[in-house]
């Protein structure tokens, strides 16, 4: 196969080799079964060097046919909306024009310099500004304005999407939430109580499904369970069983695999230990159980 300009791939890390000129560099094996080199002083963060698997775009193949690389951001993807907050004070343009530039803050404290201009009329009154990182290449990061309403693309109800986990927030009903955003870069809200099981930080992508539009037209999103799928059919262990209190069947706790508890309404007492279920559907973070008839 021969590697595509534009296009991402998955290279094995094979050893780190200092060249006779003092640059560390790490060789890749390709997909192409060909050897890579790829420059570490540009990739500091990145933490390159742990990693058995390694995703890379190719950035540009020159002329003689010299292929360069650049490994997947451990947080930004080109083409998505970020929220960073204004590392000075006010920013002013002093008329100098494009060449103005103003520092700015993400949520880890990296700092980076951005245009002044992509500061107007797209900062918020609490010193946040959105910004849509438009290319990555050799570890820098350029960025460009959000994109206009003629751009968004509306997220449809049944659909799965791709979101970032941005950031955890109070809200005025003593609860938690994850803001997540969606590739319009537009905010959304999940619950923490619902979803801390599943490791999200500021910084973690997931997809999800949107499920229902709110009465405002905000979406209600259902990420996709690390552990189960709606539809598959599990094996889960038989625990304790008390008749509801409506006194029709029997509200009974099982176990599955992965050590996760769940209760069961069954219509008798179960006579075996292990019993099999199918995933209804998702569920503020937990699989919805059905007892399946032997």
């Amino acid at each position: 196969m021969r590697l595509e300009e534009g296009k991402s791939y998955s290279f094995t890390n094979v050893k780190s080799i200092v060249l006779p000129g003092g640059e560390l560099n790490m060789i890749l094996a390709g997909p192409d079964r060909k050897k890579y080199l790829l420059p570490m002083e540009r990739y500091g963060e990145y933490n390159l060097g742990t990693k058995p698997e390694i995703t890379c775009k190719v950035d540009k193949i020159n002329c003689s046919g010299k292929v360069f690389l650049e490994p997947e951001h451990p947080y930004y993807r080109e083409g998505e909306s970020y929220l960073f907050m204004l590392a000075g004070g006010p920013v002013t343009d002093n008329g100098s024009g494009e060449d103005d530039h103003v520092e700015v803050r993400d949520f880890k404290g990296g700092v980076f310099s951005v245009p002044v201009s992509l500061l107007k009329g797209n900062m918020a009154a609490d010193g946040r500004v959105r910004l849509r990182v438009e290319r990555i290449s050799k570890g820098k990061i350029f960025f460009a304005p959000p994109k206009t309403r003629d751009d968004l693309e509306d997220l449809e109800e049944g659909r799965t999407y791709r979101f970032r986990v941005d950031r955890i927030i109070s809200g005025t009903d003593y609860e938690t939430y994850y803001v997540v955003i969606d590739i319009n870069g537009r905010e959304h809200l999940l619950n923490t109580r619902y979803y801390s099981h599943y490791g999200f930080n500021p910084g973690s992508e997931f997809t999800g499904r949107v499920i229902r539009f709110g009465h405002d037209r905000n979406k209600t999103i259902e990420p996709d369970n690390p552990w189960y799928v709606p539809g598959e059919v599990i094996k889960v262990t038989v625990g304790s069983s008390v008749a509801s209190e409506t006194g029709e069947g029997f509200i009974t706790e099982v176990f599955d695999e992965n050590g996760f508890i769940h209760s069961l309404l069954l219509d008798t007492l179960p006579d075996t230990p292990v019993i099999r279920c199918r995933i209804v559907k998702l569920k503020k973070g937990w699989p919805v159980l059905e007892a399946m008839a032997d």
